[in-house]
């Protein structure tokens, strides 16, 4: 009969994984900063408030993706603990996902589509419900289900806030350049 693979064993086969996913995060999260500052005129202006709320949208999906690396390169005997900061983990990123649809709703911009809005909140939405599963997974010792699940989140957090940047810099070019040619009219 096999021996139980340990948690520590388990998760040194997602060590590149992490520190991948870390890396992709954190290089992502500084381009969204020197993007950011190149239209910081746009985002602070008071009708910039859904470009505001975009912003901190994606910058908050590259932390969590941060976080999660940290925590699963950290060296930890074992699986509850971190089960139990994953399952935290998600609901902190639950409340801020509910308090930014909040915002958007209330002010959604004037060039912010229904089918993206759908996609920046279901999918993010989606990371939440498998980071909590995984924590609950790796809790209950589910090393293999809950690590898949977490990986899965990974790229859902890591794919909607670059597609979220990606969007948030196309809007104000379009934004900006409304604004120019209604100027010269």
């Amino acid at each position: 009969m096999d021996a139980p693979v340990t948690f520590a064993a388990y998760v040194e086969r997602w060590h590149e994984y992490y520190v991948l996913a870390g890396t992709a995060a954190v290089t992502l999260m500084g381009l969204l900063f020197v993007a950011l500052s190149l239209h910081l005129d746009e985002i602070v202006r008071d009708e910039g408030a859904h470009f505001s709320s975009m912003a901190m949208g994606a910058f908050i999906s590259f932390v969590y993706v941060l976080l999660i690396s940290l925590i699963l390169l950290m060296p930890i005997g074992g699986g509850r603990p971190v089960g139990m900061t994953i399952i935290v983990i998600g609901l902190m990123r639950l409340v801020l996902t509910l308090r930014g649809s909040g915002a958007i709703r209330r002010d959604p911009g004037p060039s912010v589509r229904r089918s993206y809005l759908i996609f920046r909140y279901l999918l993010p939405l989606a990371a939440v419900a498998l980071l909590i599963a995984s924590g609950c997974g790796l809790l209950l010792r589910q090393f293999e289900m809950g690590m898949a699940g977490l990986s899965t989140a990974v790229i859902l957090l890591l794919v909607t806030a670059t597609r979220t940047a990606w969007d948030l810099i196309v809007l104000i070019g379009r934004h900006k350049l409304d604004r120019a040619g209604s100027a010269k009219g």
